[in-house]
């Protein structure tokens, strides 16, 4: 028997730095680099969307002993952190690169003793329905809002911004395809709460929509190439497949 383990990508917390602070700090993956959280800055990826602040920042003061020759105040700031939503193909490969979980199965999976593989790992993208609230509230009417924006529908805007949420969820989709081909995960699926929304809600998602996500994604990896291939075991031809295999939501 195997054991299915899953875990969800989409969330993180980041910190905003500013292009001033990125410059001054670098930007370089390696012990030489002063920033100490480069990897998950905001901006880093594409398509990073915030949710929230965490953090609002702080600037930190201390004094020198009154014992030494001069008192001097030295300031110290703490930048802000934000919670991001993201589901890049970037996004998605760094953190199965850099996940522990990730890791630990392909060590155990890679053991030449092990006469099969007793664990299945599922990686699902989280909420896509975030990338839908996003695009709409970055789109929203207001005195900075792009020209090109201005005096749209209601119902436009929502159309628009699902496209861009299935955009957004390819995306990830093209990023597991190819994370499953280099041995990271076994399949990938969602984790949506937009799936069990009513139709007419904005965040409403439906599982056609991650199935043509996916089919997408498969035929964009394979280059379109999806033709049958012969099965070592009894030559039999099949057709290739996605490497869709959950679709996970509320029971509520």
């Amino acid at each position: 028997n195997k054991l299915t383990v899953s875990m969800r990508l989409g969330y993180r917390a980041a910190v905003c730095v500013s292009e001033e602070e990125k410059n001054e700090e670098g930007d370089t993956e390696g012990d030489g680099g002063t920033n100490l959280d480069y990897r998950e800055r905001e901006g880093k990826y594409p398509g990073d969307a915030r949710v929230s602040l965490l953090y609002a920042g702080s600037e930190e003061s201390k004094r020198d002993d009154e014992d030494d020759n001069m008192n001097s105040k030295q300031s110290k700031s703490r930048p802000p952190v934000a919670l991001v939503h993201n589901l890049s193909k970037e996004y998605v490969l760094h953190s199965l690169k850099t996940s522990p979980l990730v890791q630990r199965y392909k060590l155990d999976n890679n053991n030449k003793n092990a006469t099969t593989k007793n664990v299945r790992l599922i990686s699902l993208a989280h909420n896509p329905e975030t990338q839908i609230a996003a695009y709409l509230i970055s789109n929203a009417t207001t005195q900075t809002t792009p020209e090109k924006n201005k005096g749209k529908d209601a119902a436009l805007l929502s159309r628009e911004a699902r496209e861009y949420m299935k955009k957004s969820l390819t995306s990830a989709f093209v990023g597991y395809e190819q994370a499953v081909r280099k041995g990271f995960i076994d399949g990938y699926g969602v984790c949506s709460n937009g799936l069990s929304l009513p139709e007419g809600h904005d965040m409403a998602m439906s599982w056609r929509d991650v199935l043509e996500c996916a089919v997408d994604a498969f035929v964009e990896v394979k280059g379109g190439d999806i033709r049958p291939q012969e099965k070592q075991e009894n030559h039999d031809q099949q057709y290739q497949r996605s490497s869709l295999k959950v679709i996970r939501l509320p029971g509520n």
